[in-house]
C-alpha cells in the first residue's frame, strides 16, 4: 500500500498533528503546506526528523488561485488530499458584526468556503491524473474540515456560539456534497469530516479531546466512510 497525502494547513493544531502521524504511518508519504513556511517552526523541525523521503513542504495561500496555479506543477502524485484550513477569528453576533468591506464575516466565508471550494477546482485535476506508485488499489479520496458547529439539527445544543464560523461550516457542507456529486464521475471520493473538540488554538484549553486522538480517528473514518458524507472523528455520521 502507498499513499501519498496533500494536507493543506499543516503549520499548526490539527494540521500538525495530521503529519505527525503520517509521516509515522509505514506506506505513507506527506506533502504538507503552510501560508508562510519560514514562520512554521514545529513543521519544519516534523519534516527534518521524518526526511525528504517521508515529508515535502510546500508555501500555499489556498485562498488564492495564483499561489493553488504556482504550487501544482511541483507537486508529485497524491491520493488524498486533505483540506484542513480555515478560521474562527469572529464571534461576534450575526445582527452586530461588521459587514463594511472587508469585513470579518466576509473574510471567515472567504477562507472556510472559498478556499476549499478553489483547492478542490485546482487539485482536482491534477489528483485525476496522478499514479501514486503502488496506490492503484487505494483510490482517491478528499477531505474537507467541517466543525459539529456546522450541524442545523444541533443548533439547539451550540446555541450561538461562533456564528459567522457556524454558517461557514454548513455553507461548506452543502459545498462538500455538491463537489461529492461532480467528483464521482472522476472517481474520486469526498467526506465531509468533523473533528470534534479539540485542544488546540482554535478549540482551547477546556476541550476533552487530545488533537492525536481525533486525528487517528479521522484518518481511520476517511477510508471507510461513503462519498458525500458528513462524519465524525469518531466513525459516527454526524447530522446535517
Amino acid at each position: 500500500m502507498t499513499l501519498t497525502y496533500l494536507v493543506i494547513g499543516a503549520n499548526r493544531g490539527l494540521g500538525l498533528e495530521f503529519v505527525k502521524q503520517l509521516s509515522e504511518k509505514e506506506g505513507c508519504k506527506v506533502l504538507a503546506t503552510a501560508r508562510d513556511l519560514q514562520a512554521a517552526g514545529e513543521l519544519q523541525a516534523l519534516a527534518r526528523k521524518a526526511g525528504s523521503d517521508k515529508v515535502q513542504l510546500f508555501e500555499l495561500d489556498f485562498t488564492s488561485e495564483e499561489s493553488l496555479a504556482s504550487l501544482t506543477p511541483s507537486l508529485p502524485p497524491f491520493n488524498r488530499l486533505l483540506i484542513n484550513a480555515g478560521t474562527n477569528s469572529l464571534r461576534d453576533p450575526l445582527l452586530t458584526s461588521s459587514l463594511d468591506m472587508p469585513s470579518d464575516l466576509l473574510k471567515t466565508f472567504e477562507i472556510n468556503v472559498l478556499g476549499p471550494l478553489k483547492t478542490v477546482r485546482a487539485l482536482v485535476p491534477v489528483m485525476k491524473d496522478a499514479n501514486v506508485e503502488g496506490g492503484e488499489k487505494e483510490g482517491k479520496k478528499v477531505m474537507l474540515m467541517s466543525s459539529e458547529l456546522a450541524s442545523i439539527e444541533r443548533i439547539d445544543i451550540k446555541g450561538t456560539n461562533s456564528p459567522s464560523y457556524s454558517v461557514s461550516k454548513t455553507a461548506l457542507n452543502m459545498l462538500g456534497a455538491k463537489l461529492a456529486l461532480e467528483l464521482t464521475p472522476l472517481d474520486i471520493d469526498l467526506v465531509i469530516m468533523h473533528p470534534g473538540w479539540v485542544k488546540t488554538d482554535m478549540g482551547g484549553e477546556f476541550a476533552p479531546l487530545e488533537p492525536a486522538q481525533s486525528i487517528a480517528g479521522m484518518l481511520s473514518t476517511l477510508e471507510s466512510a461513503h462519498t458525500g458524507s458528513f462524519m465524525g472523528w469518531d466513525g459516527k455520521v454526524t447530522p446535517w
